[in-house]
């Protein structure tokens, strides 16, 4: 029962188009007509909801603790996790002077933890609820919260020096993927830089060709509304990389970078590229 409670609030809160979680009209409509801390305090519930945004898998409800207790404890847990990626995997990549993308942002997590750092981020999602709890939740001077539809309004061609991305490329279908590639080639400016997160094939991350492969009606309701999880081969991204005009520099371990043997890590690396 609780399984199907969960598969009702997703539904229900997902908006148009694939993989828009929270994308639902009502969602910042109803968190703009909230004050103070009732507005964080449903911002996080919201995001709870969501099979996307808001995963924390060291932490579990204590016994003597509210859900929103919970919850809050939670944030700050992410808060860290975050602050850790961009140490260790983002920082190397990213100066002073930059004005960046965060692309696929959801509520904003990286993006603050980056903020300190840079000049500008737009911080670019599909979700318009994703967008309105960064906005609560994450809010910094420097970071301008934009949706992808808007982005051409807000973000200057050729005026970005760098663009990361996050814990986003596994959720993406290739030709999401060759999308997103094409614009990040836009607005870079020659010789920026792209920094992607990514995950190999392994036994849990199927391509997406095995995914598609499931004709069934379960399959193909759990293909619309689940959380995508692909994976791709490196050769794949060099392949995709290249034919949009992005020159590899390095692929590195996550695991190397975050100094630790971790079954999620082992599959995942970070390519960072140059626009030709």
């Amino acid at each position: 029962m609780s399984r199907t409670f969960d598969l009702l609030k997703w539904t229900l809160a997902v908006g148009s188009g694939d993989q828009n979680f929270l994308g639902a009209k009502w969602v910042p409509g109803f968190l703009g007509r909230l004050k103070g801390e009732n507005q964080k305090k449903w911002a996080l519930r919201l995001l709870s909801m969501s099979p996307h945004y808001f995963i924390d898998g060291t932490s579990t409800k204590l016994p003597n603790e509210t859900t929103d207790e919970f919850l809050l404890r939670v944030f700050n847990v992410i808060v860290g996790t975050r602050d850790e990626i961009y140490e260790k995997a983002l920082s190397p990549y990213l100066n002073e002077s930059d004005t960046v993308i965060d692309y696929g942002c959801g509520p904003g997590f990286v993006a603050a933890a980056v903020s300190p750092f840079v000049k500008k981020i737009f911080a670019l999602d599909i979700s318009d609820g994703a967008l309105a709890c960064g906005k609560i939740l994450n809010d910094r001077d420097n970071v301008e919260f934009v949706n992808a539809r808007d982005a051409d309004d807000s973000i200057p061609t050729g005026g970005i020096d760098a663009v990361y991305s996050y814990a986003v490329l596994q959720h993406m279908t290739d030709n999401v993927f060759r999308s997103m590639l094409q614009n990040c080639g836009k607005y870079l400016a020659p010789g920026g830089r792209l920094i992607l997160h990514v995950q190999l094939p392994d036994e849990t991350w199927k391509t997406e060709t095995e995914w598609r492969r499931d004709n069934s009606a379960k399959g193909k309701l759990k293909f619309k509304y689940g959380l995508h999880c692909f994976g791709r081969t490196e050769e794949t991204f060099r392949e995709m990389l290249s034919e949009k005009g992005f020159d590899i520099i390095e692929i590195k371990e996550m695991e190397v970078l975050f100094g630790r043997s971790d079954g999620e890590l082992a599959s995942q690396r970070l390519i960072a590229a140059i626009k030709r």
